[in-house]
């Protein structure tokens, strides 16, 4: 029986510890938070709290386990606007002091001190992420609270915004004896790599092209030149209306009561009346495509692979989906994994065992992250030489579907790809408090607003899996590129 979760793409899970139904958690209000809902989890011995804020209505969910390296992420809905790229570095520039902790960088400050197994935060395209782990309940309390005054009371530091965003600076020329100026910055320069690596580059212009009119046009971490363009201004503006409790989702998940983390998040939350909720929009039914289009772009070229051989080529499907149904984003998981996940899966048979590419183009498969998902099938390596390698593409991920449509999956491979999945399931890591926090979070973020949280975490069986996953596949909006 396959569990049928979004827990199953976010992290992987483990089997219970210890045997047996965990006790419930007393919910009775507490620290201006009213319960909402419980959702019990026995097969992996958790049990999924919801909470609500009374004064911001921010929502804030505890996953119950025995865990002991208890975990903390708040997330912001921080959709890109254009390539300048705010959201990333006001990621780096939270992180740079605040009201209480006015120091230069109170985030390294803390990464020497605290017993922390984890610290970051992280910016996509849809969301920013502020996540840490710890095994001591003191160093939790005060990771916590640096960690929202942080995001909720940063400075924001002109000298900062040089520092993380983009500044110009003297250089003194190679051989000494001349000046010039130039740009620099955090954010910048990093975000200049980022840009003039291919893969980014393709995956980039795929999603501007599948998902047009949307925030996925931007570049959520910023363009070079763009980033330039940002001003300190604009940086203070972003803050106000995207860090505010209403446009964010708070998870815990461990070993202990959160009564003492909610008084915490209270004394922050308590300072904001309810603010506005930022949409992350998705793309509109006459944003589609509503035929196959064919596109060709230009693009950087891997330095370190053959010359002849840098071509990529994909074939793009929109997503039909029912207000983004948790049940159907799970079962179009499944389903990539039957199609691609594998030597002996039909895609990778048709792609690259027959040698049309070396290696699955960038995004391959289901991308369950975005608003507006799709699924995209290709390869990269192609040799610039072949004839007509588009329409081999093309015809390859077409015939292959359809046949798999008509004549079904063979059985061994539907109970390998469960038994991978069940076996993921099981295995607990290091950074899996981390890796289903971050998860969870930004997937209710950015697809869950429908939903009822705690169902991210409920469990089904696939008994009926594979019966209707097929319309799932809009040929009207299919694209190669």
């Amino acid at each position: 029986m396959l569990c049928r979760s979004i827990l199953c793409r976010c992290a992987a899970v483990t089997a219970p510890l210890h045997a047996g139904k965990r006790p419930l958690l007393n919910t009775e209000k507490k620290h201006g938070f009213t319960h909402k809902d419980t959702r019990r989890i026995d097969e992996l011995n958790m049990v999924a709290y919801e909470w609500q804020h009374d004064a911001t209505e921010a929502v804030y969910y505890h996953i119950d386990t025995d865990d002991r390296n208890c975990t903390f992420c708040i997330g912001f809905r921080t959709p890109a606007e254009n390539n300048k790229g705010a959201s990333h570095v006001l990621e780096h520039t939270v992180l740079c002091g605040s009201k209480k902790y006015p120091v230069r960088d109170p985030f390294f400050m803390m990464m020497r001190r605290s017993l922390s197994t984890f610290m970051n935060a992280m910016t996509g395209a849809d969301y920013t992420l502020y996540p840490f782990a710890t095994t001591n309940q003191q160093d939790f309390c005060n990771l916590l609270d640096v960690y929202l005054d942080a995001v909720f009371y940063p400075l924001l530091r002109e000298e900062d915004f040089k520092q993380e965003g983009h500044r110009v600076e003297v250089e003194t020329a190679g051989d000494g004896m001349g000046k010039r100026l130039v740009y620099n910055g955090v954010v910048f320069n990093e975000m200049r790599g980022v840009v003039s690596e291919p893969s980014q580059h393709y995956a980039h212009s795929l999603m501007r092209l599948m998902l047009p009119g949307t925030h996925y046009e931007h570049i959520s971490g910023g363009y070079p030149p763009d980033v330039l363009q940002l001003t300190h201004e604009e940086l203070v503006a972003f803050h106000g209306k995207h860090y505010h409790p209403s446009n964010s989702i708070t998870l815990t998940y461990g070993a202990q009561h959160p009564e003492n983390w909610m008084e915490i998040l209270n004394n922050y939350f308590s300072s904001f009346s309810k603010g506005g909720v930022v949409t992350v929009p998705t793309l509109a039914p006459e944003q589609r495509f509503h035929q196959m289009k064919k596109i060709s772009l230009q693009g950087p070229l891997n330095s370190m692979g053959n010359p002849q051989r840098q071509k990529r080529i994909s074939v793009s499907f929109g997503v039909q989906q029912e207000e983004n149904r948790l049940e159907d984003m799970v079962d179009l998981s499944v389903l990539d994994s039957l199609l691609s996940s594998g030597p002996s899966s039909p895609l990778y048979q048709a792609l690259l065992e027959s040698q049309i590419g070396s290696h699955y183009a960038p995004m391959r498969g289901y991308s369950s992250y975005l608003s507006s998902p799709f699924v995209s099938y290709g390869v990269e390596g192609v040799d610039e030489a072949r004839p007509n390698a588009e329409e081999e593409v093309l015809n390859a991920v077409i015939s292959t579907l359809q046949k798999v449509e008509k004549e079904g999956f063979d059985q061994r491979r539907v109970q390998s790809v469960i038994f991978q999945e069940e076996l993921q399931q099981r295995h607990r890591a290091a950074d899996y408090g981390v890796n289903l926090c971050t998860g969870l979070c930004s997937m209710g973020l950015c697809r869950a607003a429908n939903n009822r949280w705690t169902s991210l975490i409920g469990c089904h069986t696939c008994g009926d899996w594979g019966k209707d996953g097929w319309h799932h596949f809009s040929h009207a909006s299919r694209g190669t590129f």
